[in-house]
């Protein structure tokens, strides 16, 4: 088992969906300390609060609002700790297309999604009305929300913990960087939203990812300019400058150290299997 990184995220398979929603009073709780949690969950606390316990970790808290991630094989202890406690608690496996076991992350993690709690509380109610269905539409419907809430999760930031940071002070950086790798931001500009210096960002992001930031967004750029090659839809020159790329022939060279193989090779041996 492995915690996923980024690049992997596209393989994700995520199974064995199952929505539980339910109330609980003040100090009852439960315990998987002897083999650890059989599935992932994703805990939504409605109303109330509970706490989360370890032999090695900290208490964790979720309060009303809040949502948890625990990984599957974690082992804990919980208690309900509000006069009652409202919640909606969604276990799921999470494999590789090749069904590799991955974690989003080694412990229980409690999620930031203060800006998203709306929309996050509308998705949890609609699993709830699934909940023990097995109509087979709502049962799509149900794996179609459980992706729209990884998405959200996602997009507010809360999966930075999907590679194992050793240094999260630039990790509002990355998720910058990765949602504007199109244009083209001077790098400085990531490192004022990390609040540091832009000597430290470019440090720390060549311990982290072994590449500096250029390199890092010139490589999401070319996975992006390979899948539109390998469509056959547009020219190499149209893909370069669409990919944030001003100089043809550098992209061309780039591509070619990366991919191992000249942009119009990709194109021309896609347009032969077509």
């Amino acid at each position: 088992m492995r915690v996923i990184d980024r690049r992997a995220t596209e393989e994700l398979c995520i199974k064995n969906i199952r929505v539980m929603c339910a109330k609980r009073p003040y100090g009852k709780g439960g315990a998987r300390q002897d083999a650890g949690r059989p599935s992932h969950g994703l805990l939504y606390v409605r109303e109330g609060c509970a706490h989360f316990y370890h032999d090695i970790n900290p208490t964790v808290s979720v309060e009303a609002g809040k949502i948890l991630y625990i990984p599957k094989g974690y082992k804990y202890r919980m208690q309900y700790t509000a006069p009652m406690t409202e919640f909606v608690l969604l276990n799921f496996d999470l494999t590789t297309a090749t069904d590799e076991e991955v974690v989003l992350a080694e412990k229980v993690t409690v999620m930031n999604v203060d800006d998203n709690t709306q929309q996050i509380e509308r998705i949890m109610l609609e699993l709830e009305s699934t909940a023990s269905s097995l109509d087979f539409f709502q049962l799509l419907h149900r794996k179609e929300l459980v992706y729209r809430l990884f998405g959200v999760l996602y997009s507010a930031g809360t999966f930075v913990f999907l590679q194992t940071q050793r240094y999260p002070q630039i990790m509002p950086g990355v998720m910058l960087l990765e949602k504007t790798y199109l244009q083209n931001l001077p790098i400085a500009h990531f490192a004022e939203a990390c609040n540091i210096s832009l000597s430290s960002f470019r440090s720390l992001f060549s311990k982290q990812f072994g590449v500096s930031p250029v390199q890092y967004r010139n490589n999401l750029r070319i996975e992006r300019a390979k899948q539109q090659l390998t469509e056959g839809i547009y020219s190499v020159n149209e893909i370069a400058y669409a990919c944030g790329f001003e100089n043809i022939g550098y992209f061309c060279r780039y591509y070619k150290k990366v991919v191992g193989e000249a942009p119009g090779a990709t194109k021309k041996g896609t347009l032969t299997k077509k």
